[in-house]
């Protein structure tokens, strides 16, 4: 096997179209790479693409750094990821990365998950009123009640992110969480391709945004990327209507899941996780797991001194 940087669109994106996650093969299409920056690479057997990463290297104090591929790397075959795990080195302390399936090899080390671990993923090859039936009663309540209220939904252009980014402020103020700066997400919404859709939905309520979502299409799959919501008229449910309609609208343009991206890993009600799990599970689907995020240790003294030094810095912030 051998690595070699990878400059074709087309080739790229349909090995992630053909092997990728349900849930976060966005991550690794070409597109998204390209926003990231870093490095494309594919493994090949011959000439036969077996595997590709998505790579950004993350520099570390005293000259050091490590790789990171999130979601990946993406192979045809998973067992030829130790192979190709050697070929990612470059002096680096290690190399962080999510696979896909559970593996077992020495020198791995877990860490905290950078995509999500757990997450939910609702099947939209069932019909509107099968959806329906699948979801708890208070979630189609709601959705009616939304309905009723005079809530409706609307699919908006990167440019209107200014109309709704005083909820994405409202909400991390509310739930506690860091946004990123307003240019981020602006730069998400302004990715554009035949394969890849970044979009904003947001629910009205008397003219007012209450709720907005950016969503992601790829690879079948419609993937809730970030929500926010109002902290007022939160009785006419709007999120909940936003949704419905987002599903709907994903099974017309023929997309296999609807991928609510992160629920809590256990049911414990005290979980951060937990009211936001809650509400995603009402619209029923099936729990997805992945391993989560690793480490395999290419230089375990200095991997130990990367470690010790990330503590320290945790305890005096």
């Amino acid at each position: 096997m051998e690595k070699r940087e990878l400059t074709d669109k087309q080739q790229w994106n349909k090995f992630v179209q053909k092997y990728g996650p349900r849930s976060g093969a966005f991550l690794h299409s070409w597109e998204w790479s390209r926003l990231a920056g870093g490095e494309r690479v594919g493994f090949f057997e011959g000439e036969e693409l077996v595997g590709v990463a998505s790579l950004a290297t993350v520099l570390l104090p005293f000259d050091w750094s490590y790789v990171s591929c999130i979601r990946g790397p993406i192979f045809s075959r998973p067992e030829i990821i130790k192979d190709a795990l050697n070929l990612l080195d470059g002096n680096k302390v290690f190399v962080r990365f999510e696979p896909l399936s559970e593996i077992k090899i020495s020198s791995l080390k877990k860490t905290f998950s950078v995509s999500p671990k757990n997450t939910l993923i609702t099947l939209l090859e069932f019909s509107a009123e099968d959806l329906l039936a699948k979801m708890h009663q208070k979630t189609r309540y709601n959705i009616n009640l939304s309905t009723r209220k005079g809530v409706s939904v609307k699919f908006l252009s990167a440019e209107d992110l200014s109309l709704v980014w005083p909820l994405f402020q409202e909400t991390a103020k509310r739930d506690g969480f860091r946004l990123h700066d307003k240019k981020h997400y602006q730069d998400l919404l302004d990715l554009k391709s035949d394969e890849l859709k970044v979009f904003l939905a947001v629910a009205f309520f008397e003219g007012r945004p209450l709720a907005a979502n950016i969503m992601v299409d790829f690879a079948g799959t419609r993937t809730y990327l970030h929500g926010a919501s109002s902290n007022i008229d939160r009785n006419v449910m709007a999120p909940f209507l936003l949704h419905w309609e987002l599903i709907k609208e994903a099974k017309t343009k023929g997309l296999k899941f609807y991928d609510w991206w992160g629920i809590a890993s256990s049911d414990n009600p005290k979980d951060h996780w937990a009211g936001i799990t809650r509400f995603k599970k009402g619209f029923g689907g099936e729990v997805v797991n992945y391993p989560g995020t690793l480490d395999y240790v290419l230089k375990p003294f200095k991997y130990f001194i990367y470690n010790a030094l990330r503590k320290i810095a945790r305890k005096v912030r």
